[in-house]
């Protein structure tokens, strides 16, 4: 008789990567993110968010918040997230200057699309405004990865 745990290796070892037969294999994952600003960040700063999105990723849902990353609530200090190919493909512009600014959805344009390679995430402040140093960005971005073929 087989266990769970012949079966769970040796369906590993032919899939490669076991995901949800329910979502054609697909498997969820959150990709976290924490940044604080370094010293003398400068204007329109990029940061990058931590870990890499692998290759067959699809966006599904992105939460962001932050201490407030501007010196006062007037600056109208905004940020995005996305990559290299559209830097607001996550989030579009969003007003980041005081405690607890936060940003819970996804842009339209991020939904479904699939990366087709491992991708680094990005938030891009607004050109022209500076962060202050030891200010926090945090979040997650939900999505799911399709098996490896």
């Amino acid at each position: 008789m087989a266990t769970f745990n012949d079966n769970y290796a040796t369906n590993v070892a032919t899939l490669g990567t076991l995901g949800d037969a329910r979502d054609g294999k697909n498997i969820a994952m959150i990709i976290p993110f924490y940044v604080v600003v370094p010293a003398s960040p400068g204007t329109g700063t990029v940061f990058n968010l931590g870990d890499m999105v692998p290759a067959g990723f699809k966006p599904r849902f992105l939460f962001c918040a932050t201490n407030g990353l501007s010196a006062s609530a007037t600056v109208n200090l905004t940020v995005t997230i996305g990559d290299a190919g559209d830097a607001s493909r996550l989030m579009s512009a969003q007003d980041f200057d005081v405690t607890g600014a936060q940003f819970t959805g996804l842009d339209p344009k991020g939904y479904d699309y699939e990366y087709t390679s491992e991708t680094q995430l990005i938030a891009t402040c607004l050109a022209g405004k500076t962060p202050v140093t030891g200010q926090k960005m945090f979040g997650w971005l939900f999505g799911t990865a399709r098996k490896a073929t």
